[in-house]
């Protein structure tokens, strides 16, 4: 039986993340806390950012398509007429996954096809592990890799939907281990 938004508010009781992706029902267990970290840095470096950012904030995609992103940025033209009291009612601009062991093919496999169908502008699979970022940019409807950078090389992260911007991948995982 797949699952519709309306049944996802029943879901939050055992204070798991839950997610209904193309109808069927997805759960993780808590971030740890370098995931947590990496996130608030990406949160941070993107705070001054015209639009919004958010993290762990519901998004009503479809229908079938209910997802809560690690984090998110809504471009400000897009701002007023998707955001909602208590979700995101529409695709984001752009969204960041920080992948775990559990959560990897559902990340890099599952939520990139819901993402790029229904229309995300650009997708960021952040590895913590391997201190990694894939970048991928909706052209024409299909998802293209635009790039993938490590610590390890260094770089910068641009974006076009803020085009003055650069994030220094150093910086984004610049945490404890």
């Amino acid at each position: 039986m797949k699952l519709t938004v309306e049944d996802h508010p029943y879901l939050y009781e055992d204070l798991r993340r839950h997610e209904i992706i193309d109808g069927d029902h997805f759960v993780q267990h808590a971030p740890s806390p370098r995931h947590q970290l990496i996130i608030g840095n990406l949160l941070g470096m993107t705070r001054a950012l015209p639009g919004q950012t958010f993290t762990y904030v519901g998004v009503v995609m479809s229908e079938f398509d209910f997802v809560l992103p690690d984090f998110l940025y809504i471009t400000p033209a897009r701002c007023d007429s998707i955001l909602e009291d208590k979700y995101v009612r529409c695709a984001p601009d752009l969204v960041a996954e920080v992948v775990m062991e559990e959560t990897r093919r559902t990340d890099e496999i599952i939520k990139r096809k819901a993402y790029e169908r229904c229309g995300v502008m650009e997708y960021w699979v952040v590895d913590p592990v391997v201190e990694t970022i894939k970048i991928f940019r909706n052209v024409h409807g299909v998802y293209r890799r635009m790039s993938e950078m490590t610590t390890e090389t260094g770089g910068v992260i641009s974006s076009p939907l803020f085009a003055d911007v650069t994030l220094d991948i150093a910086d984004i995982f610049d945490t404890p281990h």
